[in-house]
Order: structure tokens, then C-alpha cells, then sequence
């Protein structure tokens, strides 16, 4: 387990500029975000009403540069911004700066990143520290095993069929045995809830034996997750992106678990500190321990669960205010149901892009984790509608303390970094501007790229009118630029938005979600000086009213006024 201290951070880079003129050209107009798109616009924006905060791009003719004429009269918070789409480090001279306080933030999408390794988890961020645990050996492992037993005699895979021998039901009261792949121990447990889901098929909640509570309250608690999770979670995630399993293509689906498996079981238990929930694709898989064998000397890579399995943090579960006792508004309650929908929409996720292709589409943590986060968020947001605040509406990854503060906090979170430093919080925010922005509508063309990363993330948003990750991006520092101020231009921040999802098998009567608008006016944001992080800023000598920067390769740079 590593553990990371937070960098050196500010709160703002303020330059204090005399008013000065000059400039003017042209500018790039293609988008490193890992395919092409949409020529970046040289124009300057129309004449704007005193209190209104513009944004425009600015123009450039080679290294010099020029504000639009209206940036003098512009008010505080409108923000410039200007897209470096070379491999090379570029100097501007930017003139057309009014006299005042600017702020100066870059952002690039960084390197290639790191390998998701199928193990999926949610990791609850602190302030002090990020931690992630290392599983891409155990990952490595699991698929070097499972692709060797294509070489086994067709007996042999016979053998491993009669034994799937799971009851394709189960009653309440029942009691199995689940393997937690996170500790590698198995866990009995029993059965306390369940519930039919649209279009057939079955949730199963069980409980550990181990975890401490009262009967009453055990039942209250994973009656609570049944209803929330066949009525919301479920319905909205397969309506958007589809079923967590079916066919599959790949020359060892031989070794998977039956097509038609579709029943999803939530396995509640004590999980390591600040881990709120898990999937492991393992669990895809026909368990390969060989028969009279004890299963606690058999390898993880080679035990499976042979079902959809969920695994929830019992300690996250049964949070409670000060003074009150549990109930389906508990800031634990809440939570559940965040970490409930960002683990779902793991099973989905990973089931498109490992096992339904004939080949799977390498991934890297950051996009695995951003595209959960997004999900959990909005599957969040159908149960608590209240927004960001303190209440018991409140959506909960938008209360004091959690992933929304926690970005502000650390606004430069590396996604290419990933494994020294977790971006949980940072995935939520930018996932939630995604939401706001666009809807939901880019999130099915993005899980089904036959590509992974930025290139497949800038489709999905181009499919729902965007522009393509790196542009999201820009708008996330311009956003987080803006924090402390009630001038946020149009461009930024999280506006209101509805979504109405139409009828369908899973949701006969349609869906309607309201995503409350995010004030960030009373916040403060921090940001790193140093440019090897996908976001920072800059300091800059002003001389003669005309401000010189170095803009990163492959970089916004976003200039804010005030």
C-alpha cells in the first residue's frame, strides 16, 4: 500500500498587468486528444453586457498574441484561452490585457497511463493522503492462467462445467460461501435480501456473518440496497449502456461463466480501510481449482465467484450521523449508493471491453475509474436530489468532504499517475462536468470504442456534440479557475440539467433526473507550479503591459481575469 503526501500547492498565480495593445494572427487547429476534431475557432467573441463573463479563444500569429478587443471592458472572470497543439514547448507574447489581476493554467492530457488491472475498486480519498493498491501482477497472472487452459482436453473443460454447480436461485435465509479476491479469504455469508429486476432477472444482497449488526438492522440495510438497486441503479445503467453480461467471442469464452448468467449479487462485508466497494473480472470466469484440491491453496488468479458479484464495504454501509440511529438516509445509506453505481458500471464496462470482443481492448486505470465515477454520480443523483449541501437529500459525493471538495482540493490529480496517486475525486468532477454538459448520451459510444483512452472518451463526447476530451479538460480548469467567484462564463462550470431517458424494457415508464446546478462561488482551488502535471499554473514576468508564457506541448493554456 503506498501512500502520497500532497505536493506543494497554491491558491492563486496573480499577475498584476498595465493595460497594453498589439498582436494579432492565426492559431492551431487540431486536437491532440488522440484523434482529430473540430478546427479550434480564431474568432473573438461578440460585444458582451457589462456583468456577463465572456470566454473566447485568442488569437495568435506565430508567438504573438492577441486578447479579443472586448477583453478590455470585459469583467472580472471571463477567462481567454489559447490551444498549443504542437509537440513543442511554445513561448506567447500576449498583448490586448487589460489592466488588473489575471490568473494563468495550463492542462494537457498526459502520457499513456496505467494498465487497469481488473481488479475495480473504490478508494475514498482524505486529505493527507491517495492511496492504491497494486493488483497488475495478480491481473497478469489471472489471464495467463485462464488462457492456458484453452490447451486442456475437452474432458478436462467438462470436468470444470459439471462443476459450476451454483443453484441458478436462492431463498432468503440461504447461506454460501463468497471469495473476497481483494484478501484472498472466503466469506460466509447469508442471504437477506432480494428482488426481481426489469426484463427477469434476480438481485441477491447477502451479508457476512462476520459483520456486527442486529438482524433488524441487517435486514433494513440490505432491503434498502435490493429496492435502491431494482429500481434505480439497475434500470438506468443497463437502459444507458446495456447488460453486465451475454456473448461473448473470444477463442477461451469456453472458460467463462454461461451466457444467459444475468442475476447480480451485492456481497456486504468488512473491507480494508477507505475501500468502499470492488469488482474482480475474475469472477467472469469458471473457477479453475482443481477438484479435490482445498480451495485456500488454490491462487486467487485461479478461484472465481462464477457470478456478477458486487462487494460492498460494511463500515462504508452502516455510517451514521452523530446521535441517530441507521436509517435510508444515513450519510452511509448515501454513499452505498454512489460506490453501488460505480461498481455496476464496472461489470458492464468490463464485460464490453475484455470479453464480449474477440479480443480485449486494452485499458487504462484512469479511464476505467473516470467512467465509473461518472456513472456512480449520476446513478446517485436519481436517489439524492438535492445537490450539493449538508442535508440528508444531499447527493453524497457532493457533501462537505467529499470527492466534489476533495477535487477542489487537488485540482492537478495526474490520471496518468494514477498508481502513486489515486484521482478518485477529480474522476467524480470531471465525470459530473461531462453529465452537466453533454448528458449522458456519450457514455455508451465511449465503453464501446474498439479503442481505449482519450481517443475513445473524445468519440463518445463528439457523438453528444462535443469536442473531444482535451477541450473537457480545458473547461475543468477553467471551471476549478473560477472557484471563489459568482462570474463563471457560460463555457464553465455545472450548470442545471435535466435528463429524461425514454421508455424502455427496463424502465417502462421512462426516467427523469435533475441534476441540480454546483455552486463553486464560496470555494477555493488549488493548483501546483510545476508543469508536469496535467493542470497547473505559472508564473510570468509582466514588462511593458505585454505578458510572456510558456505554453506546455499539447496544452490549453487558460487565462482568467480577475
Amino acid at each position: 500500500m503506498n501512500k502520497k503526501t500532497a505536493p506543494f500547492l497554491i491558491t492563486t498565480l496573480t499577475l498584476a498587468l498595465a493595460a497594453c495593445g498589439g498582436g494579432g494572427g492565426g492559431g492551431s487547429d487540431s486536437r491532440q486528444d488522440g484523434s482529430p476534431g473540430a478546427a479550434v475557432s480564431q474568432q473573438g467573441m461578440p460585444p458582451l453586457a457589462a456583468e456577463e463573463a465572456a470566454s473566447a479563444e485568442i488569437v495568435c500569429m506565430g508567438n504573438r498574441c492577441q486578447l479579443p478587443k472586448e477583453a478590455v471592458a470585459a469583467p472580472g472572470g471571463s477567462i481567454y484561452r489559447f490551444l498549443n497543439a504542437s509537440n513543442d514547448e511554445q513561448e506567447l507574447v500576449v498583448s490586448g490585457l487589460a489592466s488588473g489581476m489575471w490568473q494563468a493554467a495550463f492542462t494537457q492530457v498526459a502520457g499513456a497511463g496505467v494498465p487497469n488491472d481488473g481488479m475495480a475498486l473504490r478508494i475514498e480519498s482524505s486529505r493527507e493522503e491517495r492511496t492504491e493498491t497494486d493488483h497488475a501482477a495478480d491481473y497478469a497472472a489471472a489471464v495467463e492462467a485462464r488462457s492456458k487452459l484453452i490447451t486442456r482436453a475437452p474432458q478436462q473443460r467438462m470436468k470444470l462445467a459439471q462443476r459450476l454447480g451454483m443453484p441458478s436461485a436462492y431463498d432468503l435465509g440461504d447461506t454460501r460461501e463468497w471469495y473476497d479476491s481483494k484478501a484472498e479469504r472466503d466469506v460466509p455469508a447469508r442471504l437477506h435480501a432480494k428482488r426481481p429486476l426489469p426484463g427477469g432477472a434476480q438481485v441477491y444482497v447477502w451479508m457476512a456473518g462476520e459483520v456486527a449488526v442486529s438482524a433488524d438492522l441487517a435486514q433494513g440495510q440490505t432491503a434498502f440496497l435490493a429496492e435502491r438497486f431494482a429500481n434505480s441503479v439497475y434500470p438506468l445503467e443497463v437502459s444507458l449502456l446495456g447488460q453486465p453480461w451475454g456473448e461473448t467471442n473470444s477463442k477461451i469464452a469456453a472458460y467463462y461463466i454461461p451466457v444467459d448468467t444475468q442475476d447480480v449479487h451485492i456481497v456486504v462485508l468488512p473491507l480494508p480501510a477507505r475501500t468502499l466497494g470492488y469488482v474482480w473480472t475474475g469472477n467472469f470466469f469458471l473457477d479453475s481449482c482443481p477438484a479435490g484440491k482445498n480451495k485456500s491453496d488454490c491462487s486467487k488468479t485461479d478461484r472465481s465467484n462464477e457470478a456478477l458479484t458486487v462487494f460492498l464495504s460494511s463500515d462504508m454501509l452502516g455510517r451514521v450521523a452523530a446521535g441517530e440511529a441507521w436509517h435510508d438516509r444515513s450519510p452511509g445509506a448515501s454513499l452505498a449508493i454512489s460506490t453501488l453505481g460505480h461498481e455496476f458500471s464496472h461489470l458492464i464496462f468490463n464485460y464490453h471491453r475484455y470479453f464480449k470482443g474477440e479480443a480485449a481492448v486494452k485499458t487504462e486505470t484512469w479511464e476505467s475509474e473516470l467512467f465509473a465515477q461518472t456513472m456512480g454520480y449520476l446513478a446517485a443523483a436519481d436517489t439524492f436530489r438535492g445537490g450539493r449541501g449538508a442535508g440528508a437529500d444531499a447527493h453524497p459525493d457532493l457533501r462537505p468532504g467529499g470527492d466534489f471538495e476533495q477535487a477542489l482540493g487537488w485540482v492537478a490529480c495526474s490520471f496518468s499517475g494514477w498508481k502513486d496517486r489515486s484521482c478518485y475525486p477529480k474522476a467524480m468532477a470531471l465525470g459530473a462536468m461531462m453529465l452537466h454538459t453533454h448528458g449522458p448520451a456519450f457514455l455508451q459510444t465511449w465503453m464501446t470504442s474498439p479503442v481505449a483512452g482519450a481517443p475513445a472518451l473524445s468519440a463518445g463526447l463528439r457523438a453528444a456534440g462535443g469536442q473531444g476530451y482535451i477541450d473537457v479538460l480545458e473547461r475543468y480548469t477553467g471551471t476549478m479557475l473560477s472557484a471563489g467567484s459568482a462570474a463563471v462564463p457560460a463555457r464553465y462550470g455545472y450548470a442545471a440539467r435535466q435528463i429524461s431517458l425514454p421508455p424502455s424494457t427496463y424502465l417502462p415508464h421512462g426516467k427523469n433526473i435533475a441534476l441540480p446546478a454546483i455552486s463553486i462561488a464560496g470555494d477555493r482551488s488549488l493548483f501546483p507550479t510545476t508543469p508536469n502535471f496535467e493542470i497547473s499554473k505559472q508564473y510570468s514576468h509582466v514588462r511593458n503591459g505585454v505578458l510572456t508564457l510558456r505554453v506546455p506541448a499539447n496544452s490549453w493554456l487558460s487565462l482568467r481575469k480577475g
